[in-house]
């Protein structure tokens, strides 16, 4: 799976499409993923056409809120990808398994000439079972970010994750929090 997104979270410049070509050609992946937010959609557009013009044999599997929010619109822009709708983890691994799409929860994906949604994946509980993130390892950082929580219990109008999450609150435990911080403190000198 190539990673596509920080260096190129807001234009698919010349440089942002060679460092792509690079590692696709470099790894030669069976798929890729990409991260699709409200306010780098249109770069994801761009990148997600390259691939496909430039990779018409890779899978391209689409995830984040606005492609689960927006996946019908997506799709009918973009019949050849997959969509992951709300948390990805779980489907991703069957997706990269190549289960039957139509046996995997919380996809949507084009065929036969219209948009298919499978039935919904079920919230993940135990946030502790889920690997750390890769925290990129570069000189000039003094910082990091750590989620510890997923969901909220509030209903606010204006949200878009009230959908998904259902106002349901998940917490990481304080041992894995501390886990992550400790090796953050240890590989990235922060």
């Amino acid at each position: 799976v190539v990673e596509c997104s920080n260096f190129m979270m807001y234009e698919f410049d010349d440089n942002s499409r060679n460092i792509l070509t690079y590692k696709i050609d470099s790894i030669q992946p069976e798929f890729i993923g990409v991260s699709m937010f409200s306010c780098n959609n249109l770069v994801t557009y761009k990148i997600i056409e390259y691939i496909h013009e430039k990779y018409p044999e890779i899978k391209i599997v689409i995830g984040g809120i606005h492609a689960t929010i927006m996946y019908e619109q997506l799709l009918t822009k973009f019949p050849y990808v997959i969509i992951i709708i709300g948390e990805g983890e779980l489907t991703f691994e069957e997706i990269l398994e190549n289960k039957h799409l139509d046996f995997i929860k919380g996809i949507s994906f084009y065929s036969e000439g219209r948009v298919i949604k499978t039935e919904n994946r079920e919230l993940i509980q135990n946030l502790d079972v889920l690997p750390f993130p890769v925290h990129p390892s570069e000189p000039d950082r003094h910082w990091a970010n750590i989620i510890t929580s997923r969901g909220c219990t509030l209903s606010c109008s204006f949200c878009s994750l009230n959908p998904n999450t259902k106002r349901i609150q998940r917490f990481r435990s304080a041992n894995n929090v501390v886990d992550e911080i400790e090796i953050i403190a240890k590989n990235l000198n922060i």
